[in-house]
């Protein structure tokens, strides 16, 4: 759609654009009015419904839960009367129907049910319910149970809420009493003219009562028998006079669904107050769209002819035509237009005037510039060859200054290199001046010691002749203190032995003695524990003495309360016969209950002094026992004294072994080495004949090194005179090769700055000429289009 409308839209007049624009803007309110009332509308209806049937279903919980508090206040007032449970527990169902008769017309309640442990109907004010068993009904199941239940009983033609509670007569179960008000037609015609809603009750998936006539009840019947869900959303429902909004709400009695009620509003009814509405505005609107058509048609009428007018004047003035003027009467947007419409052209004339006199000038500038372009690139040419020859001869003169400048760095090394070994030469020859003199007198040092060595070395041998002898004394003695301390080594392991075993001893004591001090604790505790039972036993009998005191008032006053109903029964005559059996029954149970009362306060009475004499014996036990307690720990204490002692000798005892294995092992060590020293001892001895035997050659060749070293010593003192000469030529040679290094160098420089300067000239020579070529295009294309514009101007009209 909108793709179509793109295509047709370029087509369009501008009045038929302002006439579809006018025509969609009352179209799309219009619509938009018709669809948001529609909603709105719904909407709003069908949350009024809504809320009616949330009101009517408050209405119905209310009425529920005041009849739940009424008949459950009736019930548990029925239950306790003592009257009403002797009544009961006769099993006469006349009797009992005569009552329930009797108490539903004072109460005013619709229902009153008894049935007995079994759930077999005694008596019911609704005749339908008689000779039935309802044990499993929920409320009288609940009952049963939980002592009272509330819930629902459902028969052919009624439904009743009812409260259901047990009869108790001491702890006998008689059965159960239940009280409860029927949900009839009544009550919902009562409902439905407050709310104005049918209303409809269900048991057990059938209809039970309803607002609705026949034809209805039949659909609604049809209806019920497909699955429901039981919630509270609502629904439409067809009822064939037309669709009701409807809400199936549950109504739970203490968990017993099986009674619903639903609620229902006619939804036609509104519908056609919708309706109207929707009528009512399309008409409007549609007398609206008429009006808007009218009113845009003359609009466009206004708007598009002075538009019309513009756009033919501006045709001729494309083509060439600046003398016209466009006349609109308006004094509005369109005029102000059409006066700027005027006003264009006039400027337009005026400037096609000035375009064409500099048209005329640029012309007469541009053929000045050409002849000057011209000259400019002939002169520049001249002088870009002449830049050219003269870079290449000094390019040639600073290669040549270049491979000099090479050849005076090589020169200039080798001096360096040449001086720098002769200053080391120098240097060694002054460094072995140094050492001689340093080994002449290291010479005569050494010859002096060598003499000494000698007389030494012959002191020594005579000293080792000594020395073998008490070598051998040392290592017998050794060996017998090796022996020794072997000997030593086992007696202290055997020791270590015996305290080990005896700390192992003890240990084992600690242990049972630990065992005896915890067996002790827990004899302890039992005993405070069985004590404290005890005294809860005592505790215990006095409340057992109480609650026997309070039972012995109990019987006596069921003895009273026997005796006053004799005397009812005695008053009702034939009617209370059954009551006086059950009187008399209670008062022979309040005789025997007095008399196991006595027996028991006697028993009770006993056990109280054998629980006296418990206690006492209890306390004398327990101090026993803690008296054992004392004297285990004391005992343990002691022990672990013994222990912690015996742990430190068998540590002692252990040291002693290891000092003493470490002793064999060094006395050991020691044995086989002094046996080593023994044979070195030897060794050295047969060393030393042998270096004094040497020692004097020795002698002689030192006294033919010293001579030897003055000799050298001569000739170096020499040499070092003649290195110190060669050593200044160097110098004064290595510094004019300097001067010349650094006069290449700038030279060099020097040359390297003409040709920086030469190729800047070039550069500039070069665009110079590159310029004047872009100029020369320039000048030509300005030409070119000054020709081109004055061919486009000649073609407006301006008179």
């Amino acid at each position: 759609m909108i793709s179509q409308f793109k295509a047709i839209a370029p087509k369009l007049t501008l009045r038929n654009k302002i006439l579809l624009l006018m025509a969609a803007l009352t179209v799309v309110p219009i619509v938009t009015t018709l669809i948001i009332v529609n909603v709105l509308t719904k909407r709003e209806i069908h949350k009024t419904l809504e809320r009616d049937l949330k009101k009517t279903q408050q209405l119905l919980e209310n009425y529920q839960s005041i009849q739940s508090k009424e008949i459950t206040a009736q019930n548990r007032l029925i239950s306790e009367i003592p009257f009403f449970k002797a009544v009961v527990a006769t099993k006469d169902k006349t009797t009992i129907q005569e009552f329930i008769r009797n108490t539903r017309d004072r109460l005013g309640s619709s229902l009153l049910l008894i049935t007995d442990q079994l759930g077999n109907v005694l008596a019911s004010t609704d005749e339908l319910l008689l000779n039935k068993n309802i044990a499993n009904e929920s409320a009288i199941k609940g009952a049963m149970q939980e002592g009272e239940k509330k819930g629902f009983l459902i028969t052919q033609n009624a439904i009743y809420q009812v409260t259901t509670s047990t009869i108790r007569l001491g702890d006998t179960n008689l059965g159960t009493i239940s009280i409860g008000i029927s949900i009839d037609n009544k009550l919902a015609e009562e409902i439905k003219k407050i709310t104005d809603s049918e209303i409809s009750f269900i048991g057990d998936g059938r209809l039970i009562v309803s607002t609705w006539k026949n034809n209805q009840t039949e659909l609604l019947n049809r209806w019920l028998k497909t699955p429901q869900d039981y919630s509270i959303k609502s629904f439409d429902l067809d009822m064939g006079v037309g669709r009701y909004v409807s809400v199936l709400v549950p109504v739970a009695a203490e968990g017993d669904i099986r009674v619903a009620y639903l609620i229902q509003r006619s939804r036609d009814d509104v519908t056609r107050f919708l309706d109207t509405i929707i009528n009512s505005v399309f008409i409007v609107g549609f007398l609206i769209l008429i009006g808007t058509f009218w009113i845009s048609f003359m609009a466009a009428k206004q708007i598009s002819d002075p538009i019309s007018v513009i756009v033919q004047n501006s045709k001729e003035m494309a083509d060439g035509n600046l003398s016209i003027s466009v006349s609109v009467k308006h004094r509005d947007e369109i005029g102000n237009l059409a006066d700027a419409f005027n006003e264009m052209a006039k400027r337009l004339r005026g400037l096609i005037s000035h375009v064409r006199e500099n048209i005329i000038a640029v012309n007469e500038v541009s053929q000045k510039l050409h002849q000057i372009s011209s000259s400019v690139s002939v002169e520049i040419q001249k002088q870009k060859m002449a830049v050219e020859e003269t870079a290449s001869s000094i390019m040639q003169t600073g290669a040549a200054i270049q491979e000099m400048d090479k050849n005076v760095e090589l020169l200039s090394s080798s001096a360096r290199d040449t001086s720098s070994s002769i200053l080391e030469m120098d240097s060694s020859i002054e460094e072995i001046v140094a050492n001689m003199d340093t080994l002449s007198s290291s010479i005569d040092f050494t010859a002096v010691s060598i003499t000494e060595l000698v007389a030494s070395i012959k002191e020594i041998a005579n000293a080792l002749e000594g020395l073998h002898g008490i070598t051998e004394e040392t290592a017998s003695s050794l060996h017998e203190l090796n022996v020794s301390v072997q000997e030593v080594e086992r007696n202290a392991q055997k020791s270590c032995t015996l305290s080990e075993k005896t700390n192992q001893d003890a240990g084992m004591g600690m242990q049972s003695v630990n065992e005896t001090i915890n067996a002790m604790r827990e004899i302890k505790t039992i005993f405070i524990k069985l004590q404290e039972n005890i005294s809860h036993l005592a505790e215990r009998s006095e409340s057992i003495d109480k609650i026997v005191n309070v039972i012995s008032q109990i019987t006596e006053q069921i003895n009273l309360l026997s005796l006053n109903a004799a005397i009812i029964a005695a008053q009702a005559g034939e009617h209370g016969r059954g009551f006086a059996v059950v009187a008399a029954e209670i008062k022979n149970l309040a005789e025997n209950t007095a008399s196991s009362t006595h027996e028991i306060a006697a028993l009770i009475g006993n056990v109280k002094d054998e629980i006296s004499n418990s206690v006492d014996a209890m306390k004398y036990g327990a101090e026993k026992v803690q008296r054992g307690v004392t004297l285990s720990e004391g005992a343990g204490n002691i022990l672990k004294v013994i222990i912690d002692s015996s742990k430190a000798s068998t540590g002692m005892v252990n040291e002693i072994v290891k000092a003493t294995k470490e002793q064999a092992i060094s006395v050991q060590m020691v044995d086989s080495s002094m046996l080593k020293i023994e044979e070195m001892v030897k060794q050295i001895n047969y060393a030393i004949q042998e270096q004094k035997k040497a020692s004097d050659g020795i002698e002689k060749a030192v006294e033919d090194m010293r001579l030897l070293g003055q000799k050298v010593k001569n000739s170096t003192t020499e040499q070092s005179k003649g290195s110190k000469l060669i050593t200044d030529a160097a110098e004064q040679i290595m510094a004019m090769i300097n001067h010349i290094l650094q006069a290449i160098h700038e030279q060099s420089n020097a040359s390297k700055q003409i040709n920086h300067a030469l190729d800047t000239f070039k550069d500039a020579t070069n665009t110079s000429a590159q310029r004047s070529s872009e100029m020369n295009n320039v000048v030509a294309v300005l030409s070119e289009r000054s020709q081109q514009l004055e061919h486009e101007i000649s073609r407006f009209k301006i008179i």
